[in-house]
């Protein structure tokens, strides 16, 4: 698939993604205008080789939830978006990974993708919902908001009989694939998991630099 506008059966993830962003976008309490982004993965047929390929619709950037269209989805590869991870130059450096979503897209690619890219494409769900409540942005954005997050966040919040050092080695061991998640904290949810913009996940040893 080449182009985001085809893929608009009823059943197709763009089209499932597309819905569920705009419900979520229709209540300014779950995110603020042109805030969040949403994603689906998949697969399409590959019109060059005929295989399948596994590919990213994600929400592109400065898009609406609440007024999103198949035409505001940009679509990559997941392959070469995950590959990214041997190129990351490190925190001080990170938007310059931005340039290197270009070199990742599926076809004419659609919308232009955000800085929250490769964090839909690195968690491990079929779609993610990554969302900018005021009252989540309030924490994030307070002096204490560090301890406030990780006081409140149920992927590190112990279960009764069990340690916190046990629940955060958990959380780990399920992130061990996903070492770079720009600006985001991850929690889980049955079938996606959701991003709010309260903690800066830790991004681990430096690969080599990108250089594009």
């Amino acid at each position: 698939m080449t182009d985001p506008t085809s893929a608009t059966s009823p059943g197709s993830a763009a089209a499932a993604l597309i819905d569920r962003s705009n419900r979520l976008g229709a209540d300014r309490r779950t995110t603020n205008y042109a805030g969040g982004n949403t994603s689906a993965k998949g697969s399409e047929t590959d019109p060059v080789t005929g295989q399948p390929v596994d590919l990213l619709w994600v929400k592109g950037s400065g898009g609406d939830l609440g007024t999103l269209t198949m035409a505001g989805l940009a679509v990559l590869r997941l392959d070469r978006l995950r590959a990214l991870v041997d190129v990351y130059p490190g925190v001080d450096r990170e938007d310059e990974m931005v340039a290197a979503l270009d070199y990742c897209l599926h076809g004419k690619g659609g919308a232009a993708p955000s800085i929250d890219t490769a964090m839909h494409a690195l968690v491990d769900a079929p779609h993610v919902d990554h969302l900018h409540p005021d009252a989540g942005i309030a924490i994030a954005t307070a002096a204490d908001g560090e301890a406030l997050t990780r006081k409140g966040t149920p992927a590190t919040r112990p279960r009764p009989g069990r340690s916190r050092s046990s629940a955060r080695q958990r959380t780990s061991s399920r992130g061990a694939r996903r070492p770079w998640l720009p600006r985001a904290h991850t929690r889980s949810a049955p079938s996606c998991r959701v991003a709010s913009p309260c903690a800066r996940a830790s991004v681990g040893p430096r690969p080599r630099r990108w250089r594009p």
